[in-house]
């Protein structure tokens, strides 16, 4: 739900896809390597057009390639073990350094990246199971729940941080929260920003539902939403009583809102702009 944050580590990697299918073949005698070396030119390809077409598009589209699922078990080999004599061991250094950094997750925004997720898996599309671009650092949780999910749509398919840059588009939260409150109990439902195109709302939409944020984050949202409304409550019940001035409580306000636009996905952020901008959940602090 975020744009990924990328380490200068990463940054500066120098990884040459060509140098390192040729290290590969060169230096790999696992079982399977030998039936995939007739295939090494069109497998570099595939890997160069990745970048191409998703920039274009959003997506592959699969049928657009050519099946390495014979291919399966040596490309997630090589995936599952990376070696600098293969060229391959960006795929460890990706991993620890979102780890190191203590970089949290574009998935969810809120878990720290200490797993890579294939955008396309494994069992779809192997021949992308090493290419960096494929790769999403992102916490166990939402690779776990996300799985063998294919994207089928533009729309229907998980928010790509590479590639997805919903951030060009507002700089307002992607999701807001409603909040009501029933008997003792408060709930909550989160959606889209209204800002944002139909279509790009039906892709957070398809993106909330399958990583199944509300339940996820269920008791972060309701601590945060305690805190802010009770904050919101405060600053209300001062300007009555005379203690804030008109002046100092849409100070308090513009600060607040700044720190949403500096730092958009954070529940505190999100829940404190959607309490402010949506009359429906005034209920919680006038």
């Amino acid at each position: 739900m975020k744009k990924l944050l990328i380490p200068e580590k990463i940054r500066i990697l120098d990884i040459d896809i060509e140098k390192t299918l040729d290290a590969i073949f060169e230096s790999c005698t696992q079982k399977g390597i030998a039936q995939l070396a007739p295939l090494k030119d069109a497998w570099l390809t595939e890997l160069n057009d990745y970048k191409n077409e998703m920039e274009a598009s959003k997506m592959l589209t699969p049928s657009n390639h050519k099946s390495y699922i014979k291919f399966k078990d040596i490309l997630t080999w090589l995936y599952d073990n990376p070696l600098e004599k293969r060229k391959t061991s960006y795929i460890k250094d990706i991993r620890n350094s979102y780890i190191e950094e203590g970089i949290t997750c574009p998935y969810c925004g809120i878990g720290p990246s200490t797993t890579l997720d294939h955008y396309y898996c494994k069992s779809l599309l192997p021949q992308f199971s090493i290419l960096k671009e494929n790769l999403i650092p992102c916490c166990s949780e939402c690779n776990k729940t996300k799985g063998t999910l294919k994207p089928t749509k533009k729309w229907k398919r998980i928010i790509n941080p590479f590639y997805d840059n919903f951030e060009e588009k507002i700089d307002t939260p992607l999701i807001v929260i409603h909040f009501k409150k029933e008997r003792d109990c408060v709930l909550f439902v989160i959606t889209p920003n209204p800002l944002l195109s139909r279509k790009d709302r039906m892709q957070i939409n398809f993106h909330l539902s399958k990583l199944k944020i509300r339940k996820k984050h269920a008791e972060k949202i309701i601590t945060a939403f305690r805190i802010e409304s009770g904050m919101l409550k405060i600053q209300n019940q001062m300007v009555l009583e005379g203690e804030l001035t008109n002046a100092g409580y849409d100070s308090y306000i513009r600060h607040r809102l700044n720190l949403v636009s500096e730092i958009s996905y954070d529940w505190s952020n999100i829940i404190f702009y959607s309490l402010y901008q949506f009359e429906d959940n005034h209920w919680s602090f006038k």
